[in-house]
């Protein structure tokens, strides 16, 4: 996919964002740590716990050549269902996107499109340049890092810090956080995650580095998160987006439309919520 979306910047001003410090994570082999799976149990039994959940995030950072700032309101509900509007001051959300387990669209209520048929993790990418899908999505914002995590080995690096390895080649790092232990980092593929300001053992800042392809310049995002509610009965029809009477375009007509420029505009009195 060209570019890193410059629809990303659908709440946002372009422009390339200032250098910011990498996720410090330790360094070196460590000491063996023989009880990392009851270190990593004690750290995700939050996060595990998270069937469903809805948020405010408040987004800054950058997408490739891009600088993203805004507001989104989100849900996310096992199995693989998520809803995201991008809000605005005003008038219809500057986006949505909705995905359950059998579908997914992307609309611009401005524009009066919608984009059908591309898989959620595209659509992700698309606006935010996190190349995850929905129960992906949850398992970074809960402080999981994974879906369902399993502890392979351990290394502890001084008397706080202990590196967990995961099934499947993720790692987290954990740490006492208000006296017990919470994940206050982790990887997974091209992503570093970094988390702070646990409440009741789920984070409520989360910072994601992506590294970029080919040399290309990756994605560095930090959502604070707000007005978080957790299992809470969400009802199916949240993940379904409707969108009649929207034109139906393709992700890559979006790409490389770039309209930023209606959707950073004044909101149309007459739009409505998909």
């Amino acid at each position: 996919m060209t570019g890193s979306w410059a629809v990303a910047c659908i709440w946002l001003a372009a422009g390339c964002a200032a250098t910011r410090a990498a996720i410090d994570l330790p360094q070196g082999p460590g000491t063996p740590y023989p009880g990392h799976a009851e270190a990593l149990a004690e750290a995700v039994g939050s996060c595990r716990g998270v069937r469903t959940m809805e948020f405010v995030l408040a987004l800054r950072g950058r997408s490739g050549e891009a600088s993203l700032r805004g507001r989104v309101r989100g849900a996310v509900a096992r199995p693989g269902s998520l809803r995201l509007e991008g809000l605005a001051p005003f008038g219809a959300p500057r986006f949505v996107l909705a995905a359950d387990p059998e579908t997914a669209a992307l609309a611009l209520p401005r524009a009066r499109q919608v984009v059908r048929g591309a898989h959620p993790r595209e659509m992700l990418y698309a606006l935010a340049g996190l190349p995850l899908d929905p129960d992906d999505l949850r398992a970074v914002l809960t402080g999981c890092v994974v879906q369902d995590p399993s502890s392979t080995a351990g290394r502890a690096y001084g008397s706080e810090r202990i590196a967990v390895d995961l099934d499947g080649g993720a790692t987290v790092y954990l740490q006492p956080v208000g006296g017990i232990l919470a994940v206050v980092a982790g990887t997974r593929g091209p992503l570093t995650i970094a988390y702070e300001g646990h409440v009741r053992g789920l984070p409520r800042r989360v910072r994601v580095l992506v590294d970029g392809a080919g040399g290309s310049a990756g994605t560095d995002l930090t959502a604070d998160l707000t007005q978080v509610r957790v299992n809470t009965p969400l009802h199916p029809e949240a993940f379904v987006l409707r969108g009649q009477g929207y034109t139906p375009v393709t992700l890559e007509e979006l790409t490389g439309r770039t309209p930023l420029r209606e959707l950073s505009g004044p909101a149309d009195p007459r739009g409505s919520t998909p």
